[in-house]
C-alpha cells in the first residue's frame, strides 16, 4: 500500500474520532446559546437598528402573505412542511403562504426581493444554509423578518440559534408566530473580480473550476473563511452529503491535510499596521458552532455586534492536526489546552480575537467560503459586521 494512502487513511480515522468526540461532548454539555436571552433588547445603538425603528415609525405595514422561498433540490418532506405552515398560518389568522422556488441561477436573492415587493409579513427560507444566506442578504436592513425552515445538511444558523430542527410543526410555528429579534450579519466586500489569467498565474493548487468570486457585497450568517475550510467545502461532494451528512466533509479532508499554508496580511482597522500571518485557515465567525457540532469559538454571539477572527495553523504533520482537533474540543467546552510537547514541534494553534472589520490581502488567490458554500477565488477583500441588521423569528 502506498505511504500517502496509509497517511490519508490514518488522517481520516483521526478526523472521525476528533469530530465525533467534539459533537458528543458538545451536545452533552451544551447550554442555551448566549444569543437567546428571553428579553434581549432590539434597540441597541446601531445604525441598522435605527433604520428599522425609523421604518416602523414611518408607518410601514407588512400586510402581505408569508412567503416561503424553498430549495426544491433538497430532500425533505415538502408535503408535511407545507401542511404545517398552512396550519400555523391559519391558526394565526394569516393568509396562506406563497411558495417560490429557488433555481440554479438564483439561489434566493431575486425571490426574496419579490417577497419584499409584495410586503410579505415574513419571508421563510426553506432549504440549506445557502438558501438562508441568500434570503438573509436581501432582508438585512429591512423590517421584514426572516423565518427559517432548515432542511439542509448543516443547518448551521438554525443549530446556533437552538431551533428544534427535528420538529417541522415547531419550526412552522416559530417561523410564522415567533418573536422578532435582531441579529448581526457578516459581510464580505470584494472590489474586483479576478481574471482567469490572474488566477492561473498566481495560484499553486486550484480546484477543477477555479472560478473567481464575483465583485460586490456578500453576506454570511455563520462564518466565512479562506484556506483549509474553503478547500474542504469545495471538495465535498453534494451527493455524498445527502447520503452521510456532515461526515462527507471528513472524507474530503484527507486531500487537503498536507496542502501548502496560506500567507496573508490582515489589517484590523484603517489606523493599524497590517499583520503578516501564515496559517491553514483564516475564518470570520458570527456564530461559534460549525459543521458536525464543532464549537470553534464558544463565546461567539450573533447579536453582540462583533465578529470573531480565527486563525488556525498546525505544525508536525498529521500529529499537528490531531493536536488542533484536541484544542478545538477543549476550547469548545471551555477549557484551556496546553502544549503536549515542550519543544512545541508538534502543535495545533487557534488564535481568536473580536473584530468589527478586517482587510485581507492574500499572497496567492484562495477559495472563499460563506456559510459552507464556496463563492469562488479571491485575493483581496474586506470583511465587516453589520450590527443588529436582520430580524429573525425565534422561539425565545
Amino acid at each position: 500500500m502506498r505511504p500517502e494512502l496509509i497517511i490519508s487513511i490514518i488522517a481520516l480515522v483521526l478526523a472521525v474520532i476528533a469530530l465525533g468526540a467534539t459533537a458528543a461532548v458538545y451536545y452533552m454539555l451544551r447550554k442555551p446559546h448566549a444569543a437567546q436571552p428571553a428579553n434581549m433588547p432590539t434597540s441597541e445603538p446601531a445604525s441598522a437598528t435605527a433604520l428599522l425603528e425609523a421604518e416602523a415609525s414611518a408607518g410601514e405595514i407588512l400586510d402581505g402573505p408569508p412567503h416561503v422561498i424553498y430549495n426544491p433540490s433538497k430532500t425533505a418532506d415538502w408535503r408535511k412542511i407545507r401542511e404545517e405552515l398552512v396550519r400555523a398560518a391559519d391558526a394565526a389568522g394569516l393568509p396562506e403562504p406563497v411558495w417560490i422556488k429557488t433555481t440554479e441561477e438564483d439561489p434566493g436573492f431575486g425571490q426574496a426581493r419579490h417577497a419584499l415587493d409584495n410586503r410579505a409579513c415574513v419571508v421563510i427560507a426553506a432549504g440549506g444554509d445557502g438558501t438562508v444566506r441568500a434570503v438573509a442578504q436581501v432582508l438585512a436592513g429591512t423590517s421584514t423578518p426572516l423565518g427559517i425552515m432548515p432542511v439542509g445538511t448543516g443547518n448551521l444558523l438554525a443549530r446556533n440559534l437552538d431551533f428544534p430542527i427535528q420538529s417541522i410543526k415547531d419550526l412552522a410555528q416559530i417561523a410564522l408566530t415567533g418573536i422578532n429579534k435582531c441579529f448581526d450579519v457578516g459581510r464580505i466586500n470584494i472590489e474586483e473580480t479576478l481574471s482567469e489569467s490572474q488566477i492561473e498565474s498566481q495560484s499553486e493548487n486550484q480546484t477543477d473550476d477555479g472560478s473567481a468570486a464575483p465583485a460586490g457585497h456578500h453576506a454570511f450568517m455563520v462564518m466565512g473563511g479562506v484556506g483549509f475550510d474553503a478547500d474542504l467545502m469545495d471538495s465535498t461532494k453534494s451527493e455524498l452529503k445527502d447520503r452521510i451528512g456532515w461526515l462527507a466533509y471528513v472524507q474530503a479532508a484527507g486531500t487537503h491535510l498536507f496542502s501548502s499554508k496560506l500567507k496573508a496580511q490582515l489589517q484590523l482597522s484603517a489606523n493599524r499596521q497590517p499583520v503578516d500571518v501564515e496559517a491553514r485557515s483564516v475564518m470570520f465567525l458570527n456564530c461559534g458552532e460549525l459543521t458536525g457540532g464543532i464549537v470553534l469559538e464558544p463565546h461567539a454571539d450573533p447579536a453582540d455586534q462583533w465578529l470573531d477572527l480565527a486563525v488556525l495553523d498546525v505544525r508536525g504533520g498529521i500529529l499537528g492536526w490531531f493536536d488542533l482537533a484536541r484544542r478545538v474540543i477543549l476550547k469548545g467546552i471551555g477549557f484551556q489546552a496546553h502544549d503536549l510537547i515542550k519543544q512545541n514541534v508538534v502543535a495545533g494553534h487557534i488564535t481568536t480575537r473580536r473584530i468589527r472589520e478586517c482587510r485581507v490581502a492574500l499572497e496567492r488567490p484562495q477559495q472563499l467560503q460563506l456559510d459552507g458554500d464556496v463563492l469562488g477565488v479571491v485575493q483581496d477583500f474586506t470583511v465587516e459586521v453589520l450590527p443588529q441588521s436582520l430580524y429573525i423569528r425565534t422561539r425565545h
